[in-house]
């Protein structure tokens, strides 16, 4: 899943999910304050592999036992040296990531950054597109097309 910051900067809404059930992407609000996996992730900008079943830092293990997920590995999404969120990897059983790996999630976490950063960009700069041509219309005198 992918989780990125709100603008306080105290929460983590759901941006992108496969492979969970409804159930499990409703469980909750995951903030901070009550995940600190993801406060440390955050915090300090480097992965974490948590026994979601053992592990008392993470915020939902009965929700992640009934949905059958053991393990994760959590990483931040970074986009040029700050952290905007998390992308997280299940597992039904507990298996450890090896180096390899987890530097594979830290570059698709920053391809992700990326690519959210420039989405949300293409929509700013399109919105005020659209704002200006409507504008240059009613200016005219002529009804938006």
């Amino acid at each position: 899943s992918i989780r990125l910051l709100d603008e306080s900067g105290k929460r983590l809404e759901l941006a992108a999910a496969y492979g969970l059930s409804q159930e499990y992407l409703s469980k909750g609000p995951v903030e901070l304050e009550k995940s600190l996996i993801d406060r440390e992730v955050i915090r300090k900008a480097e992965s974490i592999s948590v026994d979601v079943l053992r592990d008392k830092r993470w915020q939902y293990p009965e929700e992640a036992k009934r949905e059958g997920i053991a393990y994760v590995v959590c990483v931040p999404l970074m986009r040029m040296g700050t952290v905007i969120g998390t992308l997280r990897v299940y597992s039904e059983k507990v298996v450890q990531f090896d180096r390899g790996n987890i530097e594979f999630l830290l570059a698709l976490a920053n391809m992700a950054a990326t690519a959210i950063y420039n989405a949300k960009l293409y929509k700013l700069v399109r919105t005020n597109w659209e704002r200006l041509t409507r504008e240059v219309w009613e200016l005219l005198g002529r009804d938006v097309v």
